[in-house]
Parts: C-alpha cells; structure tokens; sequence
C-alpha cells in the first residue's frame, strides 16, 4: 500500500506515518494507490466544506509513504490541483521504476532453468491474451473449403448472408449453414469467457470450481466441459494405426450417476453375504476397446455392454488400419475375426498363461500400461456417468498431447476450432447412450 497525503499545516509521524492534524481548519487530501490492483484513486477529502471550492491549496506538504517509511518529502506552498495530480503521478513512476529494479535483481538471481521457465510462461501468459476463438474457428472453416456440418459434402454455395454473416446451403443435403454452425461453441451467450475457463478446464477443477473462477454459473461449466470433450473427439476419429497395434478391453461398471429417477435399485458397494453379485463379464458392465501403436496413436472408444463381438472391433477401428498393421492381443476371438477379415497379420499373447513377449517384439505392455493410467486417471471424478462416459475416453486420449504442448490453451483452442460436428456429437449424447444400455 503506498498513501501520498497531503497536510493542512500538519504533520506525518516519522515513526509509523500516521496523520496528525494540527492545521487550523483540519483539513487534508489524499490518494491511495493499491498495489494488488495496480489502480490509482485521487481522492481529495476535507473536513471543510469551502477548501474544495477553492483552486489553491495553501501551506500544504506532500509525503509519500511506503511500509511506514517516508520515502519522499517536498514541501510545496500555493499547490493549485492540476499541480498537485502531476506531482502524484511523478512520485507513482519513481516508484514503479523502484519495483521493476527490484523485480530485475530478482530474476538475475534465478537459476538458468528457472529463468527459462519464467520466460515460457511469460510467453504463454502473450499469447492467450491474443488469442480469439471465434477468429481460430473462422480460420479453420476457410481451411476445410465450407463443408457442411450436416452431411460432410464438399458440394457448397453461397446462400446470401444472415445477420451480417455469410450463409451457406448445400447442394447434397439443402441445408443451410454459417460458419460457426456445428461448431462447440454455437449457441454460447458468453463466448467471450471461454478462453477463461479453458485453462481452468485443462486444470482439471471441479465444475463448481470452473464456473466461480470463470464468472458463470455451474450448469453452464457443466455444458461447456461436455461441448469441448464433444470436440476433443475428432482427435480420436482421424487417428490412423501403423507399425505393431495393440488392443484390448477394460470394463467399467454401468453408472448412472446425476440421475434423480432410478429403475433400478441402488449398486451394493464393497462385499455383503446378503447381496449376491453377477460373477465375470455381465451386462451390469460397459465395455471400453482400447488400442494404441508404438508411435503414441490411441483410440479408446465405448463399444458395448458386456463382452466385445467382432461387430465392435470393426465399428471402432472402421478406417484406422489401412496401412495393414500387426495386430497384437490377448487372443479374444473377436480379435481374431476382425484381423481375419482385414488381411492383418495377428499374434496372441496370453499374460494369464505368463507369456508377456513374441519374439522379442510382440507383446501388449502398451495397452495395459495406457488402461492401468485410464484407471488412475479416471480416480479424480469419483464416478462417472456412463452416459459421458465417451467425452472423458476423449479427453484421456489427448490430455497428455495437450499438456505437453508448448502453449496448452492454444492447442486446445485449435482442436475445439477444427471440430466442425461438436455440437452435433455434443447432442446425440442421450441417443447414443440410449442405444448402448437398450437390451
């Protein structure tokens, strides 16, 4: 806190600065600046009414203070206020260029690590500051030659324009689009504060954290976790598979969490001699197909309740390995089918037999390693609904990618600008799951 005060024939304590007024009328200005803020308040208070009329200041003296300790002291006579007001802000840039010294001596002290990580988040904190989404998904869109959020058809038109803005009708499908349509962040009423809560986001707080950080309310963090995790997807659907693929599955137990009308009685927890549990793989599981190359590619995708057919594996790795990779399991039969019917070259390790490597190559380490990491992961959100079950696989699958970025906020930005069908991921969440749990 630093406070220039000026005096009516008083006088400031050496000791602790404080005001004692001795002046005939009592009177005194002062302007407080605080340092936490960085805003400058020119206050001028008087306990006499007629001294504020007046142009001129008489007899008055001008200290500045810093931490009890008289830093600058001039006595000024016959002071009008436009006088005064300069006299302040010359004393607050002598000061400034006192803390940007002290800041500098500072910052010599630091080690060469610490100083380029200083510099990086210097020029991190740069960068966000320019950063515009809705100029990044403008962008992206001119990139992908206007395709239609609807049906992916190059077949585009102009269409006359809306609200300013340019439309678009498809010539396959005869819908009409803008640019933003299909995009995460259509339909935001505070867009502006995205790029606030993104970095929140990345952090992994808690929603209700999200919203009082960002300035909005938890349902709308809630909507917007799932609007990005919606776009995060694409990253997913466009890896390609090369070299040695493993796969696998994991289990997750059927959760239907946030929801307020159960069918269904509540899920015993722990061991009880009075409720019996199914035994092995039942329908009460979801299956999530896992797999991952030696090049660091990863898809993990929700495929089914209960045990994984043939039919899955082929849904999920659907135009992922048409480079003809080796397929590497743990000899489930579905497996076996869909390397069959792709012409891939298949090998089996069976860890339940102690067989953990082929060949000195072929093993699944790698897929167990990214499931055991899921699991941990997974941990921090004390249970997930099944239903966004799929928006959490997506973020796994790129968090790693996005923290180790030089700028995460700008990878993120880019990912969710280049994700053209978002919000129409974002809302067949419900049919999607509807599908999955139907018998």
């Amino acid at each position: 806190m630093v406070t220039f005060c000026v005096d009516a024939a008083g006088y400031l304590n050496n000791s602790n600065g404080s005001l004692n007024n001795r002046g005939t009328n009592g009177n005194y200005w002062s302007s407080t600046q605080n340092d936490a803020t960085n805003g400058w308040n020119l206050n001028f208070n008087s306990s006499n009414s007629n001294m504020n009329n007046n142009n001129k200041a008489y007899g008055f003296s001008l200290r500045c203070l810093r931490d009890s300790e008289i830093t600058a002291i001039s006595p000024v006579f016959f002071l009008d206020r436009a006088y005064l007001k300069n006299w302040l802000w010359s004393i607050k840039y002598i000061y400034l260029c006192k803390m940007n010294e002290a800041l500098l001596n500072q910052i010599n002290q630091l080690s060469e690590a610490e100083k380029a990580s200083l510099t990086k988040q210097i020029e991190r904190f740069i960068f966000d500051s320019r950063i515009d989404i809705s100029v990044e998904e403008s962008d992206s869109k001119n990139k992908s030659a206007n395709l239609c959020p609807h049906c992916q058809s190059s077949h585009t038109r102009k269409n006359g324009f809306q609200y300013g803005v340019q439309r678009f009708v498809c010539n396959d499908c005869k819908k009409n689009f803008r640019y933003s349509t299909g995009m995460a962040t259509v339909h935001l009423k505070k867009k502006e504060y995205l790029k606030t809560y993104i970095p929140y986001f990345l952090e992994g707080y808690s929603l209700e954290k999200c919203a009082k950080l960002t300035g909005i309310c938890k349902q709308t963090s809630f909507d917007w976790r799932h609007k990005i995790l919606a776009a995060l997807g694409k990253y997913q659907d466009e890896q390609k598979f090369s070299g040695i693929l493993e796969a696998d599955e994991m289990f997750f137990e059927h959760s239907e969490k946030g929801n307020k009308n159960l069918e269904r009685t509540p899920r015993k927890r722990g061991k009880s001699v009075y409720v019996k549990k199914k035994r092995g793989i039942s329908n009460d599981k979801i299956a999530v197909v896992v797999g991952c190359d030696r090049k660091g590619n990863k898809v993990l995708k929700v495929a089914t309740k209960g045990r994984i057919s043939t039919k899955d594996a082929d849904k999920i790795f659907e135009g992922k390995v048409e480079s003809k990779p080796i397929l590497c399991t743990d000899g489930h039969r579905s497996y076996e089918a869909f390397a069959k019917s792709n012409n891939l070259e298949h090998h089996t390790v069976k860890v339940s037999a102690k067989e953990y490597v082929k060949k000195g190559i072929y093993h699944v380490q790698h897929v167990n390693q990214t499931a055991s990491e899921l699991n941990k992961w997974m941990r921090r959100f004390n249970g997930v609904s099944t239903k966004y079950l799929q928006n959490y696989l997506n973020w796994f699958a790129i968090d790693k990618l996005i923290e180790e970025s030089q700028n995460p906020l700008k990878k993120t930005v880019l990912l969710i600008a280049g994700a053209f069908t978002a919000y129409n991921d974002y809302s067949k969440i419900i049919d999607n799951y509807n599908i999955l749990i139907r018998p």
